[in-house]
């Protein structure tokens, strides 16, 4: 068979190559980094840094090689979920490891999903695909012994599982263990348990370059990269990627790859061009007639019931927070019920343009708050919220690449000035914002999230944009 003359030379594969001798391009790092994953003795390669600087595209060119020469006959291909180790490993948009054994197809084995594959010397493999994430997910990839493991944003899978993969190789021919992420928190459970006893600090001869300062070992190799190692961009694109991000921390970690923590206030790129005043043309009565009209709803028991009167401009996405109607029941001494709150609800909705709107946008956890609205008469139309606070998702919209979402995606809608709020209409709201900090104590855990306290209007403003924008892309940003 072909096979092996096809995994090293692939036309089909959308590397950037020598316009004169078709050969892939390579950085300097990338070589460095593609010849550690090929050696026998180095065990445990990392690959951290920027977005988009090709540790993944050349990674997995590399370990096609090392699946094709191996001897033994299952794998782990391992993400944060089966379907983003599908995503991310086996397709990666055309660099993954099924455009690099095109005989292959996706099937289970022993109860596993499994992409199944003929190496070049016919050799029937098995590449199980698994996810990580959760505490008891390690138990999905227990039962069989592994030759190798790909682990994708591997510092966001849970220790556990990562510990299983690392225990299910260690009867390999040739033990490998490859990680690539994108840089988080130093405080991040998988830099101080994980990464750092393959590590050895201090040790002259394992001494490593590196801007987060880690260390290689006898058998592990840390590769850092950035936007400039990667051959396929262009100085303008990389210039033009590095003012798409939303934050300081979040340039610091996807563009220059350091390992920095997140501080103080979570929407810290506000500026007063997020802000607008009745009658100063930003919002017209013309417009919100033409833009789709939302309600964003954080529902509260002991704390505030917070509704927020939304427009959407359909072309654009640009999002307008015009008013809000809020319920404290700590000052006003008295808790509402479900059908208060829905018969307020119903008033705030008919006191614009007739009642006329696209639809409510709840709280998930609000069950009986929403079977209240049901039942009104008319009943309300509302759609239960994305309530993902920090991370990514399949897009539906964009071929299928990761989205932004949560806290990340609001963040990106104010930096782009894509959300406006009234400052005459949204008075409490612009407090919460304005107050809206980190939970440091969290932080010192490795775990980052917004601080639990005054976070009533966010967390609507966070529906809304979960549930309606859904897509960074939609604010003209790749994601």
């Amino acid at each position: 068979m072909a096979r092996n003359r096809r995994n090293q030379g692939n036309t089909n594969i959308p590397f950037k190559r020598d316009i004169f001798t078709g050969q892939i391009l390579f950085s300097a790092k990338h070589r460095a980094y593609v010849a550690d994953i090929l050696n026998p003795k180095i065990r445990f390669i990392e690959a951290e840094g920027a977005v988009r600087a090709g540790k993944d595209v050349y990674g997995l060119a590399a370990y096609a090689k090392v699946l094709d020469r191996h001897e033994n006959t299952y794998h782990l291909a391992l993400a944060t979920t089966i379907s983003m180790a599908q995503l991310l490993i086996i397709d990666a948009d055309g660099f993954g490891i099924m455009h690099h054994f095109p005989n292959g197809y996706l099937g289970e084995v022993k109860d596993k999903t499994a992409f199944i594959f003929t190496d070049s010397q016919g050799r029937e493999k098995y590449l199980i695909v698994a996810g990580g994430m959760n505490e008891n997910s390690f138990k999905l990839i227990k039962g069989l012994n592994y030759g190798t493991a790909y682990v994708n944003e591997s510092n966001l899978l849970h220790l556990n599982s990562l510990e299983e993969a690392k225990r299910r190789i260690m009867a390999s021919t040739m033990p490998k263990f490859i990680m690539t992420q994108n840089p988080d928190s130093p405080a991040s459970d998988f830099y101080d348990k994980f990464e750092t006893p393959l590590t050895r600090p201090n040790d002259p001869q394992y001494y490593n370059d590196n801007p987060n300062g880690v260390w290689n070992g006898p058998s592990f190799r840390y590769h850092h990269f950035l936007q400039y190692d990667n051959p396929a961009l262009t100085l303008e694109q990389i210039k033009e990627n590095e003012e798409s991000f939303a934050s300081e921390v979040d340039k610091q970690r996807n563009f220059d790859g350091i390992r920095v923590a997140a501080e103080g206030a979570v929407y810290d790129m506000i500026t007063d061009s997020n802000f607008y005043i009745p009658g100063d043309g930003t919002l017209t009565e013309f417009m919100k007639i033409n833009f789709d009209r939302l309600i964003l709803i954080d529902v509260g028991t002991t704390n505030p019931q917070v509704y927020i009167d939304t427009y959407v401009n359909p072309e654009t996405f640009d999002m307008y927070l015009d008013r809000e109607l809020r319920w404290d029941s700590v000052k006003e001494g008295r808790q509402k019920t479900d059908s208060e709150y829905a018969l307020d609800l119903q008033v705030f909705i008919r006191s614009e343009f007739d009642g006329a709107y696209n639809y409510v946008i709840v709280d998930p956890a609000a069950a009986s708050f929403k079977a209240e609205i049901g039942s009104l008469s008319p009943p309300l139309t509302y759609i239960s919220a994305d309530n993902t606070i920090m991370g990514t998702k399949v897009g539906e919209e964009d071929t299928g690449k990761k989205a932004t979402q949560g806290v990340k995606l609001v963040q990106v809608g104010f930096a782009k000035n894509k959300i406006h709020i009234n400052k005459e209409g949204c008075v409490e709201g612009i407090k919460e914002i304005r107050s809206y900090k980190w939970d440091v104590k969290a932080r010192e855990r490795g775990i980052e999230i917004p601080l639990k306290s005054r976070d009533h209007f966010p967390d609507a403003l966070r529906y809304g944009v979960n549930t309606h924008i859904k897509y960074s892309v939609r604010w003209g940003v790749k994601e």
